[in-house]
C-alpha cells in the first residue's frame, strides 16, 4: 500500500515538472498578452506620427535671416522698421479689426510702460499677400499641401487675412506678450510660431487656450 501511494506521488510531482518546462519553453519563444498589445499599440502610435519637416526645408519665418519670402521686402524703405531690431519692420494696423487694433495699440503700451517695445512685424494681410505666402511655402515643400499649412495658411483660412493676428518681434518681446496669458486680448496661438498671436477679446477672460502644434 505504501509503495503504490509513494509511486502515485512521484508520478503527479513529474507531471508537475514537465507542465512546469512547457511554460518555460512558451514563455522564451513568444510575449505574454499584455505585453504584446502595448507593443502594437506603441507600433500603430508610431506609425500614426506625421513624418517631421527635413531639417534643411524648415521654414523661416519673414524677417529672420533679413530677407523674407518673396515680395516681403519689395518696396519697403527704412522707415517702419522696429526701433530695438532694424531686420524687422512696425507696421501700423491698418485694415485690422478694429477691436483687435485698439488691442494692439493698448498692448504696446502696456508694454512701452514696462521698458519693452512691441513690433507688429506683420498685421493685416490681403488675400492676395496671404497667397503669394502660401503659395512660396507650396514650392519650399515640393507641392506638399498639407506641410506648407503646417508653416502658411491659404487665406480663407488665415486670421491674418480677417485683421485679428499680428506677428510680434523681436523675439523677446514676443516673450513678453504671451506672458500676458491673454490679459491683452493676445494669446499665441501655435507652438511651432512663437511670434503669431490673435486677437479674441473673450482671453481677457478665459486665458489662453492650449498651443497647437502648427496652424
Amino acid at each position: 500500500m505504501h509503495k503504490t501511494v509513494g509511486l502515485v506521488a512521484a508520478g503527479a510531482l513529474v507531471g508537475v515538472m514537465i507542465s512546469a518546462l512547457g511554460t518555460m519553453s512558451i514563455g522564451a519563444g513568444s510575449t505574454p498578452g499584455p505585453e504584446r498589445t502595448r507593443t502594437e499599440v506603441d507600433s500603430r502610435a508610431a506609425r500614426a506620427m506625421p513624418p517631421d519637416p527635413p531639417p534643411a526645408m524648415t521654414y523661416v519665418p519673414p524677417g529672420d535671416n533679413g530677407n523674407g519670402p518673396k515680395g516681403e521686402n519689395e518696396g519697403k524703405t527704412a522707415n517702419g522698421t522696429c526701433s530695438v531690431d532694424p531686420s524687422y519692420h512696425d507696421k501700423d494696423t491698418t485694415g485690422m479689426n478694429s477691436a483687435a487694433a485698439q488691442a494692439w495699440t493698448k498692448a504696446k503700451e502696456e508694454a512701452g510702460s514696462r521698458g519693452v517695445t512691441l513690433c507688429a512685424h506683420e498685421a493685416k494681410r490681403t488675400a492676395a499677400q496671404q497667397k503669394a505666402e502660401f503659395d512660396e511655402a507650396l514650392e519650399r515643400y515640393n507641392g506638399d499641401r498639407r506641410l506648407a499649412e503646417q508653416y502658411v495658411l491659404p487665406p480663407a483660412k488665415s486670421l491674418h487675412v480677417s485683421g485679428l493676428a499680428v506677428d510680434v518681434q523681436p523675439r523677446a518681446s514676443a516673450a513678453w506678450l504671451e506672458r500676458t496669458a491673454g490679459a491683452l486680448g493676445w494669446c499665441r496661438r501655435y507652438a511651432n510660431e512663437p511670434w503669431h498671436f490673435e486677437y479674441n477679446r473673450d482671453y481677457a477672460d478665459s486665458g489662453c487656450p492650449a498651443l497647437k502644434p502648427h496652424p
